[in-house]
């Protein structure tokens, strides 16, 4: 009777452990699924929100994409909590291909960073690609995504800001409409972007960002950009004025564009990584 007894209490200690061992385990996979699913962008925005936000943001892509090409001579000016100002100017060269772009920047000014070159490639729905080229080490650099998101030659712009946006980059979600301009989040669908949301205004008449909140992976509002200057170029609307205020740092940078050429001729060899020397 006795050894019944222990091998029946065994048992019930083995099959007790063996239901402790599959609570764990259900409990740690529920866990899962609850954060993924507050993370989701299904529980950020309702369904209707968010195909309006995405058919808003889908305007603003055209926008974009109406012209092919774009030649500039741009002047960035970086200026630090204490006032002190850094001048940097470089051209500016950029190729529509579909829902992809593909940009080039070169400084000529000043001396120290001439012929320093950025090319980035922008894809819809997949990371972007980009080079450095830096003339004092005869290098070119392919970008890892920590180079990405640092700053853009001293900047208060990531090399990724730089880059720019793509319209399959994001989840979009609808939040307001107010005096001409539409209110909408954007969530990054990929891991490695270092912001958690960008909050868009949207000025509605010209399909244009005006302004943009960045918050990071901690949801602190760290930068915005504020397109300050916004014209219409031969039958275009482009940005020929824009800011990126810091608010970690106190500083904030300018870039304005001096001279604009909108659909002058560009061959696609121009954008190779090659021609980044």
């Amino acid at each position: 009777m006795s050894l019944k007894l222990k091998y029946e209490t065994d048992s019930s200690v083995s099959r007790l452990k063996l239901i402790k061992y599959c609570l764990m385990k259900f409990l740690l996979l529920l866990a899962l699924v609850i954060s993924f699913s507050v993370d989701s962008f299904a529980v950020t925005c309702l369904r209707d929100n968010s195909d309006k936000g995405y058919e808003i943001m889908k305007k603003v892509d055209l926008e974009s994409k109406k012209y092919k090409t774009q030649k500039s001579d741009i002047y960035m000016e970086i200026v630090d909590e204490n006032n002190s100002k850094r001048k940097r100017y470089f051209n500016l060269y950029k190729k529509n291909f579909g829902s992809d772009s593909r940009s080039l920047i070169k400084f000529y000014e000043p001396s120290n960073i001439k012929n320093t070159s950025l090319l980035s490639y922008s894809y819809d729905n997949k990371e972007n690609d980009q080079w450095f080229y830096f003339p004092a080490l005869r290098n070119i650099k392919k970008l890892g995504i920590n180079d990405k998101n640092s700053s853009f030659m001293g900047s208060d712009f990531s090399n990724a800001d730089i880059a720019g946006r793509s319209l399959g980059d994001y989840n979009y979600c609808f939040e307001s409409e107010e005096g001409g301009f539409a209110y909408v989040s954007s969530y990054p669908k990929l891991k490695g972007d270092q912001y958690s949301v960008l909050k868009m205004k949207v000025a509605k008449k010209v399909n244009m960002v005006a302004k943009i909140e960045f918050f990071d992976r901690q949801d602190e509002h760290v930068k915005t950009l504020k397109n300050q200057k916004i014209r219409k170029i031969s039958g275009f609307y482009v940005v020929l004025k824009s800011k990126m205020i810091n608010h970690k740092n106190g500083g904030n940078t300018k870039i304005i564009t001096k001279r604009i050429e909108l659909n002058s001729d560009i061959s696609d060899g121009f954008f190779g990584v090659r021609n980044l020397r």
